[in-house]
């Protein structure tokens, strides 16, 4: 009970934005009966997609989401989540802005620096980021890079500058690709990048399968 307390938590502000949404959409729109919206929902299935492989940060989001989200919506339709991963996520905003029906019934979580990537010149953003319409965001994150304490991996950031530290990366559209690649460009940092990576937990298994090979530092 407690651990569903605490997802109730998570979700309910983001479920109350996005009720919010939709009232300023019916608001905005010809009036409507108070029950067609539930009428439309009721014995459907809404599909949630995270844009990158099971066991990531973004795949934890969507089924805590999935678990809840139907119980706040007119009709309490069946939401399912599911993973489309592929190029930083560029695959599933791909997919639900060209090829899903639009019919309030498929919903994706991709990152948000894939809504940048036609604005960047990428080819591979088939769709237009200013007709997607954004329901909310599961949290507000602050971005940092941390490495793995060990021996031979920098202390500092100084001591970054000049010895070369290795990050995993996904996809060019990746947040976790673009970080580091800012630490390497614009700051300056002696910074090699293994991308292509799927998710964040492939990388995760690979930082510590790396470091496994590694001597263990002297303690005295």
């Amino acid at each position: 009970m407690r651990e569903r307390a605490k997802e109730d938590a998570l979700i309910r502000p983001l479920l109350c934005r996005a009720s919010l949404v939709a009232l300023c959409l019916v608001a905005a729109t010809a009036p409507v009966r108070a029950d067609a919206v539930a009428d439309f929902y009721k014995g459907k299935t809404l599909s949630l997609i995270a844009g990158f492989p099971p066991g990531g940060g973004y795949d934890t989001y969507v089924r805590i989401l999935a678990r809840h989200y139907g119980r706040f919506i007119p009709g309490q339709p069946l939401v399912v989540p599911s993973n489309m991963p592929g190029a930083g996520s560029l695959s599933a905003a791909n997919h639900i802005y060209g090829k899903a029906a639009p019919d309030g019934l498929s919903m994706a979580m991709f990152a948000s620096s894939a809504a940048m990537e036609r604005l960047l010149g990428n080819k591979a953003a088939l769709f237009d980021e200013t007709k997607f319409s954004w329901i909310g965001s599961m949290s507000n994150d602050v971005a940092y890079c941390g490495v793995w304490q060990g021996a031979g991996v920098p202390a500092t950031f100084d001591e970054m500058l000049t010895k070369e530290t290795i990050f995993g990366g996904g996809a060019a559209a990746a947040i976790t690709f673009q970080h580091p690649m800012v630490l390497k460009t614009v700051l300056g940092g002696n910074i090699r990048v293994i991308s292509g990576y799927p998710g964040s937990r492939e990388i995760n298994l690979a930082i510590q399968q790396f470091h496994r090979t590694l001597p263990l530092p002297r303690t005295g």
